[in-house]
């Protein structure tokens, strides 16, 4: 039986995106989508997700027989990752998010942020920044809050191993997942862990998150910012060390005027 147009383009938006500069081989009753060849699975996708991707054009054989994505691919992720019209996000127009900075209508709010410099010329998030942000990204698609036709793999699937086993390894997997993905936001803190939700975890535009939470037009890079400094602390990707506050330095500098 043929899957519903819906589902196929609800699986398509969620997937594409990520097959940009990989391939997909033949593992198990599926495909596994790795840089190289027998390399680590990013994800898999069943064989019937892959017929219908290859019947709409979106992916092909490669020169090896592996899977890659087309033209046609990447098209219609960009334009199913804009905010604003679709066939302009799918020709690489950008959008001013205001302070000089610019963003690629077309991305994710993640991929745009991540391509914006601050007025020193810096990259707006750091190394650390992203890194906190993929590790967020990737233990939210393994815990499988949502309903989906893919799936993540921790491991390489074993042949002969029992599928019963399989099953309760990605179980556990998942539960393990959503105690990491509750508790990184937790960390975040109320109101930025929302806008970490929508942006990472959803993969949500600026604009789309910050009129979903009610926050003021173009405050939204900011709060990602200050979310994902707050989990790379929580992730132990910082020294430990910051500078304090203005409160704090405030009451330091209180309590050393009143030392005899």
């Amino acid at each position: 039986m043929a899957m519903a147009r819906h589902l196929i383009e609800r699986e398509a938006r969620r997937v594409l995106r990520h097959l940009e500069g990989v391939f997909l081989e033949a593992r198990g009753a599926g495909y596994a989508a790795s840089r190289d060849p027998g390399g680590r699975a990013r994800l898999m996708l069943t064989a019937e997700v892959a017929a219908e991707f290859i019947a709409e054009g979106w992916i092909a054989r490669a020169t090896d027989g592996r899977l890659a994505l087309t033209p046609q691919g990447q098209a219609f992720a960009r334009r199913a990752g804009a905010k604003c019209d679709p066939f302009r996000a799918q020709h690489g127009e950008v959008s001013d998010l205001g302070g000089g900075l610019r963003r690629d209508g077309a991305a994710s709010a993640l991929d745009a942020l991540g391509r914006l410099k601050d007025e020193t010329g810096a990259p707006y998030l750091s190394a650390i920044e992203r890194e906190a942000a993929a590790r967020l990204e990737t233990d939210f698609e393994r815990a499988q809050f949502r309903p989906r036709l893919t799936m993540h793999l921790a491991e390489p699937v074993r042949s002969g191993a029992r599928t019963g086993d399989a099953d309760e390894r990605l179980t556990l997997g998942a539960m393990a997942a959503r105690d990491r993905v509750m508790a990184a936001l937790a960390a975040a803190g109320p109101g930025i862990a929302d806008m970490l939700f929508e942006t990472v975890c959803l993969s949500g535009g600026l604009n789309e998150a910050e009129r979903a939470l009610g926050w003021p037009l173009r405050s939204g890079k900011a709060l990602v910012r200050l979310g994902l400094q707050r989990l790379a602390e929580h992730y132990g990707l910082t020294s430990g060390v910051r500078r304090p506050g203005r409160i704090e330095a405030w009451m330091e500098a209180v309590a050393g005027a009143h030392v005899e």
